[in-house]
């Protein structure tokens, strides 16, 4: 699985967390370890509104992506 941790609008933020919440269960990744994220789509409703990832949710969404193939693998088999 490859995610796209670029983000520009909120539409990017919106199918990222979509993605994500798709591997969630096999991840363990909960709501709290999630909140920078999330706090990311407070604002302006427009889908097309800009988007910037805060330092601390860069670190979530990395710390998890380099994390994903270690847990799928024991988690999957």
């Amino acid at each position: 699985i490859q995610l796209q941790i670029s983000i520009n609008t909120l539409q990017d933020l919106q199918q990222l967390l979509g993605e994500i919440n798709w591997v969630r269960p096999v991840m363990g990744i909960t709501n709290d370890e999630l909140a920078p994220v999330f706090n990311l789509l407070r604002g302006h409703r427009d889908i097309k509104a800009p988007r910037t990832l805060t330092p601390e949710a860069q670190a979530v969404l990395e710390r998890n992506h380099r994390n994903f193939p270690e847990k799928t693998s024991t988690s999957l088999f």
